[in-house]
């Protein structure tokens, strides 16, 4: 009899601690697929003189009338001359591809926005929380982004440092440990709850192979946002 209440004492904890894993797991995945619906990819393509220019990018939808954020760097690595034409293209979840224009750039906050003509699903963002409420290192978060052209690729990892004055280059960012390859510039950072805390910037990478993920925080895309309101409202 006390062996067998002894085995249930150690038995029941773990027991209880897969149960809970499986709940756990299963609400991240609804939350990722919720997630996914608002995850875009973007078509860059310009028109030179010696032919055709592509670039791929991922985006974010942040609107239900079709708002997308994105990297300004992504969106625009063409250096197009004055005679150039940009044209974008936005591919939905569902596989509808639609032209886009673009209403907002900056290139110092390194963000972008552009503008499709649909009724869309949008992600839910903490712009109006502080960085400090929303970014705590070791959270537990994904990325869902487009690398290589691949559809809805999602990874998983942690916060690995609170926002931080990083260099001219990097001026206020925070660092990610994800999964990352070239193409998922622009992919958004969500927490557990399948809320929208930053954009995905692009990579530090060492000699010796580590990586971690650079990302824009909620209070960077807020200000660019709210100063590109005005001008946003014109264009829409």
């Amino acid at each position: 009899m006390i062996v067998f209440l002894l085995s249930l004492f150690l038995v029941l904890p773990v027991s209880l601690l897969f149960i809970l894993s499986g709940l756990k797991a299963q609400i991240f995945t609804e939350q990722i697929q919720e997630v996914t619906k608002s995850v875009v990819m973007i078509e860059v393509k310009g028109t030179q003189m010696i032919g055709i220019k592509k670039n791929y990018a991922s985006g974010v939808l942040i609107s239900p009338d079709g708002l997308i954020l994105t990297n300004a760097h992504a969106i625009d690595p063409l250096h197009p001359k004055d005679d150039e034409q940009i044209v974008y293209k936005v591919i939905l979840p569902s596989r509808e591809e639609l032209p886009a224009n673009l209403l907002a750039y900056n290139k110092k906050q390194d963000l972008a926005l552009l503008k499709i003509e649909a009724k869309t699903q949008a992600v839910k963002w903490l712009g109006m929380k502080s960085d400090e409420e929303v970014i705590i290192s070791g959270t537990e978060i994904f990325l869902i982004s487009s690398p290589n052209w691949i559809p809805h690729i999602t990874t998983f990892g942690h916060i690995a440092s609170c926002p931080r004055y990083i260099n001219e280059k990097f001026p206020y960012h925070y660092f990610i440990d994800v999964t990352i390859m070239k193409g998922c510039s622009g992919g958004g950072v969500f927490n557990q709850k399948g809320e929208l805390i930053g954009i995905l910037k692009g990579m530090l990478t060492q000699e010796r192979g580590g990586v971690l993920g650079i990302a824009i925080p909620p209070s960077v895309i807020t200000d660019f946002i709210e100063k590109d309101e005005k001008k946003i409202k014109e264009l829409k």
